[in-house]
């Protein structure tokens, strides 16, 4: 019989029933390679996983999917070292990723490199400012990134934590006022006197007075500072320190602290220490309120300190005095219609000044006397200066 008609006998036919007449058996396996489905395969797919043995990569180990994690041409599941990191897989704590150390941060049996958590806080290591140190609260002391567990430094002063005197609070210099190894950036009290900074008034020398009472003012026995009569330099307890230097006014021989003691100073609670007295009367410019001793005050006194100088006693902006003695006139008010009005703000109001725009000419031939224009240009010659003159270049002003 020739079933597949190839002119080869069933008998003899290595593929009786699909045409071969060249009968080519390139496996050798008696299997005709027109009906051979590994025709290079003498096993013909041992390991029954559709893929033929001479292209397998594992064939004597089904592996359908052909992984090979690291490209070596050994599938998994038949290589010994699926990370060629010279770690057999059964003894590999990572197996298909390469550490050849086999470092494990918290001993869990998962290797650093394959492990999402390195420190076991619940925390990813890329999310995680400190992968190898639990630390599941992620306090970061300064911000910078690094979490506190695994900070050498946590003020970043560049000072590490272990020989810092204040590791949470940045001093690079490491000043310890009282020497009780705590800095006095992070120390409550830093000349150790038992007042907290706070309150102490002298935080760096325990030897200095104290606001023992907390009315902002020093106490201490007298002359210790320098300043008395008594042990509290607020014996009326009001807390008043006029120069807020420590020392209560009760207590504080210069008050104002401008060098002048005071019994003698003019000023007691106003520094002045060159002690200007203009009108002679006992009392400091600086707080004298008519330093001239004209009887207009200061603040409305157009010359404090000349009391023959004129003033503005009637409060209308503009000086009043007698004929000439200022070079204005013509009567002793320079406004007489007591408007104020005063065109230049020269102090002088336009009823008394001859210049009322302060161009340097006179009102009485100034053709625009408001206005200031020392040129005296007059375009359309109407006798109304260019700089007041409505119509102008109309000399008849009829525009």
């Amino acid at each position: 019989d020739d079933d597949d008609n190839d002119t080869v006998l069933d008998t003899a036919d290595n593929c009786p029933f699909t045409a071969n007449p060249s009968q080519n058996d390139a496996d050798a396996d008696t299997l005709g390679d027109a009906c051979d489905v590994c025709p290079n395969d003498f096993d013909n797919d041992i390991d029954v996983d559709g893929v033929c043995g001479d292209v397998d990569n594992c064939p004597s180990d089904p592996n359908s999917g052909q992984q090979d994690n690291e490209s070596d041409g050994i599938g998994d599941v038949c290589d010994p070292d699926d990370d060629n990191d010279t770690v057999a897989d059964v003894s590999d704590n990572c197996p298909l990723i390469a550490n050849p150390g086999q470092e494990d941060n918290e001993g869990d049996g998962l290797g650093d490199v394959c492990d999402a958590d390195d420190d076991n806080d619940g925390l990813d290591d890329g999310n995680d400012n400190c992968p190898l140190i639990a630390n599941p609260g992620q306090e970061d002391n300064e911000s910078d990134g690094i979490g506190d567990v695994c900070d050498s430094d946590d003020d970043n002063d560049g000072v590490d934590d272990g020989v810092d005197n204040c590791p949470l609070d940045a001093n690079a210099p490491q000043v310890d006022t009282d020497a009780d190894a705590q800095g006095d950036a992070c120390d409550a009290d830093d000349d150790n006197d038992g007042v907290a900074d706070a309150s102490d008034s002298n935080a760096l020398d325990p030897a200095l007075c104290e606001d023992t009472d907390a009315d902002t003012c020093d106490d201490c026995a007298v002359g210790v500072d320098g300043f008395g009569p008594a042990a509290d330099n607020d014996p009326a307890n009001d807390g008043t320190d006029t120069d807020a230097d420590g020392q209560c006014d009760a207590g504080d021989s210069d008050d104002d602290n401008d060098g002048v003691d005071d019994g003698v100073d003019n000023c007691p609670l106003d520094a002045n220490p060159a002690q200007t007295d203009t009108d002679g009367d006992g009392i400091g410019d600086v707080c004298d309120a008519d330093d001239d001793n004209d009887g207009i005050a200061d603040g409305s006194d157009g010359d404090p300190l000349n009391p023959n100088v004129c003033e503005d006693t009637d409060a209308d902006t503009c000086d009043d005095c007698a004929v000439g003695v200022d070079g204005f006139g013509p009567a002793a008010d320079n406004d007489p219609a007591n408007d104020g009005t005063d065109t230049d703000a020269d102090g002088q109001c336009d009823a008394g000044d001859t210049d009322d725009d302060n161009d340097g000419v006179d009102d009485g031939v100034d053709n625009c006397p408001l206005d200031a224009n020392p040129a005296q240009e007059d375009e359309d010659t109407d006798g109304l200066g260019d700089v007041c003159d409505p119509c102008l270049g109309d000399p008849t002003n009829s525009c």
